[in-house]
């Protein structure tokens, strides 16, 4: 495993991860891994879905459906951490079904 630091972008999308499925009652655990680049990665098995974090993009795996965000693809990482945790929100609306 790549022993190097989280970058920046890495540690501010993980912590909002965690915050985000915090509010939904949801804990989530990143592992390190990666041999050329360090990345994040996690199970969320009760939506099965699952998430990855590199050096400067995201992607997850939701019910078989790859979502994708590529630096190149956003005009900043606040953007695209945006589009990614927005993504997350509709799966966690989702899961919890229409309101009673």
């Amino acid at each position: 495993m790549n022993e190097s630091r989280l970058t920046t972008f890495q540690a501010s999308l993980s912590s909002s991860v965690r915050n985000l499925m915090e509010r939904h009652h949801l804990n989530v655990t990143f592992e390190r891994d990666g041999i050329r680049e360090t990345y994040l990665h996690s199970n969320v098995d009760t939506l099965s879905l699952e998430l990855w974090i590199y050096e400067n993009e995201a992607e997850l795996c939701h019910q078989g459906r790859q979502f994708l965000c590529e630096r190149e693809s956003f005009a900043t990482e606040e953007a695209l951490a945006e589009a990614f945790l927005g993504e997350i929100a509709r799966i966690l609306e989702a899961a919890r079904g229409p309101a009673s």
